[in-house]
């Protein structure tokens, strides 16, 4: 098939591509007539998909440590390849002990999870080991409860990272995670209750409330919509995922956070991120691997077989 070809022009505000029949920047509203003649430029009709989706909230530019383009959506690609790895190490190490449907489809049993990085909620077990409030964000109970979550990255965090950029992207999945973890561990301290949590849906909700604070900020009214939407995502996650204990307070603590961030990083997207926020996005990244290489070293899931035999 012959692609079809236009027209596009560079804005000279913003530097957003526009199709030669728009008279003022989709983006930022500034006139094209100003630029050159040099800047329109043959491109093939129509523009890639990826731009068409960061056009809803405005695309950032800015490149992941200086490289990758956000429109490419760089940090998503490795949140979602990481979780994988985490995921297919956690059937893995089930399948050592037996192969079985149910090690494939639920990923074995919690102390697979603990193996991989899942947070106990005790608090003296998070004491001694705080690191798996990052690790129980790429840990997942089973198949189902992986692809939802999966799911909902691919759909959040396209239309979140080409806004607010990929450094950015990354303070707020990690930090939204841990935080929402660091509720529940406070939450079930008080109430006196156990067990044992993981799951990307607290750091979701953390995007989730990036869009919702990113849209009240410009005063977008788009924001009562992306919230009825958030709603309904924690009610259908509840009904879809059976067999996981739904953490509400991981997903409020998430969205709150998020909101935060949200409201905070919205003046200055699609703009280049200050030094600060790529050297606290670099420490986070290095904390997740660190944190997963822990779970792995640690000696908890052994001694929680020992004490069961």
């Amino acid at each position: 098939m012959v692609a079809r070809v236009s027209f596009t022009v560079e804005c000279q505000g913003c530097g957003a591509l526009n199709g030669s029949e728009f008279g003022n920047c989709m983006r930022c509203g500034r006139s094209l007539d100003d630029a050159p003649a040099g800047e329109r430029v043959r491109r093939p009709f129509p523009a890639p998909r990826v731009q068409h989706r960061a056009a809803i909230l405005g695309a950032g530019t800015e490149p992941l440590f200086g490289r990758f383009p956000a429109e490419s959506l760089p940090a998503t690609k490795a949140i979602l390849t990481l979780t994988m790895l985490v995921a297919s190490a956690q059937i893995l190490t089930s399948f050592a002990r037996g192969p079985s449907i149910s090690a494939l489809f639920l990923g074995g049993d919690a102390v697979d999870a603990i193996g991989q990085g899942a947070l106990i909620l005790v608090p003296s077990l998070v004491v001694e080991e705080p690191w798996r409030l990052i690790s129980a964000c790429f840990v997942h109970f089973g198949a189902l409860h992986l692809l939802m979550n999966m799911m909902g990255l691919l759909h959040l965090c396209r239309l979140a990272e080409p806004a607010v950029g990929s450094v950015r992207l990354v303070i707020v999945y990690v930090s939204t995670g841990a935080l929402g973890f660091a509720a529940t561990v406070v939450y079930h301290s008080l109430a006196g209750k156990m067990g044992t949590t993981a799951g990307a849906s607290g750091a979701l909700f953390g995007v989730m409330g990036l869009v919702l604070g990113f849209l009240l900020r410009r005063k977008d009214e788009r924001w009562k919509t992306w919230l009825m939407q958030t709603v309904a995502f924690s009610v259908v996650f509840g009904f879809i995922v059976p067999g996981v204990s739904v953490n509400n307070v991981a997903h409020l603590g998430g969205l709150a956070t998020g909101l935060l961030f949200g409201l905070a990083f919205a003046p200055g997207a699609p703009k280049p991120s200050a030094i600060w926020q790529r050297v606290f996005a670099t420490v986070l990244a290095l904390s997740v691997l660190a944190s997963l290489l822990l779970a792995h070293a640690s000696p908890l899931p052994t001694m929680l077989r020992d004490a069961a035999l």
